[in-house]
């Protein structure tokens, strides 16, 4: 976003003015979110693959390490972890793939029950 106050146009601005402006265009926004992930991965990757066989030296300390956490502890960190998982990542895909499956963007989510030939809507 801040390349947007300089003038200097950057991928996460384009998707959020994909997404904002109307005539909203949700293929080239999914696109360019895709683009974006591949990049950021295949830069960590990257990194990774030169960094293997750097070498880090450590030296002995007199202090103890210090003790684990107990188990309930640990258990509500990774209800936490579990919980921002499923907010940062479950939920927005899981919408992105709801509305990709609509026929209409804005017609919205609805139930509908099929008797025979006609089909109820709610």
């Amino acid at each position: 976003m801040i390349g947007n106050r300089i003038g200097f146009p950057v991928i996460s601005t384009e998707i959020g003015r994909l997404v904002s402006v109307y005539s909203i265009n949700l293929t080239l926004a999914s696109t360019l979110a895709s683009t974006l992930l591949a990049l950021a991965g295949g830069v960590y990757f990257a990194s990774h693959f030169l960094q293997r066989h750097a070498k880090a030296s450590t030296k002995h300390s007199a202090q103890r390490m210090p003790e684990l956490l107990p188990l309930p502890a640990r258990a509500a960190l990774w209800s936490l972890v579990a919980g921002y998982a499923v907010m940062a990542v479950v939920i927005p895909h899981g919408s992105m793939l709801l509305t990709s499956l609509l026929r209409l963007v804005s017609s919205g989510l609805s139930l509908a029950i099929s008797h025979g030939n006609t089909m109820l809507s709610y």
